[in-house]
Formats: structure tokens, C-alpha cells, sequence
């Protein structure tokens, strides 16, 4: 991604802005579990040497034994030669006792969470930053959560985007320098958790799309969407996806809106709330309850419907049965990727889609980690728990990492990051 920096030049870094009057100012608290790590809030980077170095590691071939005569009734197999094995380029301790969200934007990595403390005066939301590159730390800022007068978000909300600035939503919605943490501006109560970041604005949604200027937090414009608690804004090639509701036809939507002046572009039938992804021609969206209120991990009970349209006019292409049991999507090379719970017409794992008409190309049984796909590969959870990325037009397992996580994966560049709670992990893609 890239993008325009943040315009200082009548704002300096660190003066907080009185919120919009226009906006609401509510309570949120969002359900959600996590592991309480033993991490220090402190960050060591360690570089890891192995075969792999920076490059893939390609798999030696087996030595082809000596041929025998075949026995009569039967026929020679090959034998198959086994996936190659990646290792971490480097790894870097979180300095997020119970990191929540990870994302990474502009050469950052972002790890966001808390203390895992509720309501005592010592509660704290973190948000770490670090090199994408090579995993030094950058910084990290800590904001006081759950106190009287105070909102507690739970995960708290983060969003990097192309610009050089991060948004965090804990007990406040701050905007950060990503250089170096620095306060751009700050609105004492948070709109919402619910955010997507542009180069210019940073999009939240609580009922009303609101765009706040990334330079100076004033708004730039809002909308009335009728979204629910759990709809997270998609922004991709200029425009918002939303899910909302329908006055007039008293149901669920999908709602395309362009990002720079808020105008509505179509409206086409939806699930509500859920998972959104595009690849700039289809977009796919699961209907159900956004990551936000499950376990944290990617675990957690599935939505059920998958929905697509066409990004251009909001054509719907295919509509899953309600009870179809898909759960987080991703999309690259033209096709849709999203996790199944399965039931006795369909198997449990990692489904490869097409967005067109629904037909189920492959299926990649046990995998059970939110998908992130980019440039032909799909990355998640294989059935022995590790890291797997798969090639996205046949399914095939075309590398493995044996290395646990709990958040992630996410594709930066050619690296993939995941996180086990305590370090992360920069796997070559």
C-alpha cells in the first residue's frame, strides 16, 4: 500500500480535538477471551538463522532407489515428494501481555490488546508498534481503560492504513504517528471499535459511516446506514462496503458508498454484520457475527450465509444457503476463500469458492485458522496446527511452518506474520 502522510502543518502532534458534536458518544463493550501472556512490557528482537535464510526453502527431491522388476498384477508409484519447510527470518516479543489484533501498513507491524485486567485502576489498553523488516521495536502507547467516566472496548479497535498514521479505539479513538507514536489527535470517547483506515480519513461506523480527517479528527462527512454493533467497513479501491438495513424494504443490505465525499453508490440485498473481503472486481461478504465478540484466536462459532456481488454495481452473484456454515473470507487470484464448519453434505475445513456462481473448487480439510490470502497463495492453520500456504487455484500444500499461533496470518510484502501470544513470527511467503 502507499499513501500521503499526515498533514501537520496547522496541527501539531499531540493537541487533542473536541469530537464532532454530530457524533455519538456510546459505552461499548464487546465480549471477547484471550490468553493472558507472561510477556513483560518490554520488546527483544532475536534473529533467527536457519536453512531458509531469507528465500523459500526448497525441498531436496527423494533419491530414486534402484529399480526391481515389478511383480505380475501390480504397477510402480512414485513417491511423492514432501512440501517444503519454512522457518521464521526473524521473531520479536510482543510487548502486549494479551495481544488481541494484529495488522501491519507502511512498513509496521501493529499488535494491539491489554492487560488482561477488567474495571481496576491499573487496567491499560497497548498498542505496540515494530519494523515489518526486521522486527526492532518502534514503540509502544498505553492508555488507561475501565476507570469511572471511561469506556472499556474489548478487543480494543485498530486500523492502519496507507498513510503514515495508526487509529486506536480503547478507551478513546487516538490517531498515531506510526513513526514514532506521537498523539496526531485525539476525540475523548470513541465513535466505535468498527474502523477502516484511507490515506486521508479514517472510516467508523456505529449505525452512522462517519470519515474523520486523519490530519485533524474533524469530520469530513457522514451517513446514515443503519448498520448493527458487529458491521466492520471494507475499503478497497476507493470505496466503503458496509453491511446495513433497509427502511424501505425492512431488510438486511450491502451498501457501496465512495470514500472520498460519502455518496451511496448501489444497495444490493445482504446477511448483515459480518466478514467482508474484495479483490477489486467481487465482493464477498459472510453473514453473522464479526471476530469481535469470539474467542480470540479465530476460534468460535461460524457465521452461516456466503453473499458476492459484482464491485462495479452491486450485482449479486451467489447466495449460499442459510445454513452453509462459512466463516472468515479472503480473496485473491479471482476466487473466494473461507473457512466451514461442515455438516454432512459439506466437509469441514478451508473452501476455495468461486465468487461467480458458489462451486466449490477445492477443499483443504482441518484447516481452521482465518484465512489471508495475496499474489496466488493462501495461508492458515494446517490440520497439525502449524502454518500452511497453499496454492490458491488447486489446493495444493506448497509450504509448512511448524510453528503454533494465535493471531494472524497476515501478509506483508513477502513475509507472513503470525503472532503466538508472546513473540511474532516473519515467515518468508
Amino acid at each position: 500500500m502507499s499513501g500521503a502522510g499526515v498533514n501537520e502543518a496547522a496541527q501539531g502532534p499531540g493537541r487533542a480535538v473536541e469530537p464532532d458534536p454530530g457524533l455519538p458518544r456510546r459505552r461499548l463493550l464487546l465480549a471477547g477471551a484471550g490468553l493472558l501472556s507472561a510477556a513483560g512490557l518490554g520488546a527483544a528482537v532475536r534473529e533467527v538463522s536457519g536453512p531458509d535464510g531469507a528465500r523459500p526453502r526448497t525441498a531436496a527431491k527423494l533419491q530414486t532407489p534402484a529399480r526391481r522388476p515389478a511383480a505380475a498384477g501390480t504397477s510402480a508409484t512414485a513417491t511423492p515428494e514432501p512440501p517444503a519447510r519454512r522457518t521464521a527470518i526473524w521473531q520479536a516479543r510482543v510487548a502486549v501481555p494479551r495481544p488481541q489484533r494484529m495488522t501491519a501498513a507502511g512498513g509496521v507491524v501493529y499488535v494491539a490488546g491489554d492487560q488482561g485486567l477488567y474495571w481496576t485502576p491499573d487496567a491499560r489498553g497497548v498498542l505496540q508498534a515494530l519494523n515489518a523488516r526486521e522486527g526492532s521495536h518502534l514503540w509502544t502507547h498505553t492508555v488507561p481503560m475501565g476507570r469511572p467516566g471511561t469506556v472499556f472496548s474489548d478487543p480494543p479497535g485498530m486500523a492502519a492504513g496507507p498513510g503514515y498514521v495508526v487509529y486506536f479505539a480503547a478507551n478513546d479513538l487516538a490517531c498515531l504517528r506510526a513513526s514514532d507514536g506521537v498523539t496526531v489527535w485525539r476525540a475523548p470517547s470513541p465513535l466505535t471499535v468498527n474502523l477502516a483506515a484511507g490515506p486521508d480519513a479514517v472510516y467508523a461506523v456505529q449505525e452512522t459511516l462517519f470519515a474523520l480527517s486523519s490530519g485533524h479528527g474533524a469530520r469530513l462527512w457522514s451517513l446514515a446506514v443503519d448498520a448493527g454493533t458487529m458491521s466492520y467497513p471494507l475499503l478497497a479501491d476507493g470505496v466503503i462496503y458496509v453491511p446495513g438495513y433497509s427502511t424501505h424494504s425492512n431488510s438486511s443490505v450491502m451498501l457501496a458508498i465512495r470514500a472520498s465525499d460519502g455518496v451511496k453508490l448501489w444497495e444490493s440485498p445482504g446477511g448483515g454484520g459480518g466478514w467482508l473481503a474484495s479483490d477489486g472486481t467481487t465482493v464477498c461478504a459472510v453473514s453473522g457475527l464479526r471476530d469481535a465478540v469470539q474467542i480470540t484466536g479465530n476460534g468460535g462459532p461460524f457465521p452461516s450465509q456466503m453473499w458476492t456481488y459484482q464491485a462495479s454495481d452491486g450485482k449479486l452473484l451467489y447466495r449460499s444457503t442459510f445454513n452453509a456454515g462459512y466463516g472468515p473470507v479472503a480473496m485473491t487470484a479471482g476466487m473466494a476463500f473461507g473457512l466451514n464448519a461442515g455438516n454432512r453434505h459439506t466437509p469441514a475445513g478451508l473452501h476455495a469458492v468461486d465468487p461467480g456462481n458458489g462451486r466449490t473448487v477445492w477443499t483443504h480439510p482441518g484447516a481452521s485458522a482465518a484465512p489471508a490470502a495475496a499474489r496466488g497463495r493462501v495461508y492458515t492453520v494446517g490440520p497439525a496446527g502449524d502454518l500452511i500456504a497453499l496454492d490458491a487455484s488447486e489446493g495444493t500444500l506448497v509450504w509448512k511452518c511448524p510453528i503454533r499461533f494465535t493471531l494472524g496470518p497476515v501478509v506483508v510484502g513477502d513475509t507472513v506474520l503470525i503472532c503466538d501470544n508472546t513473540t511474532i513470527h516473519a515467515v518468508p511467503a
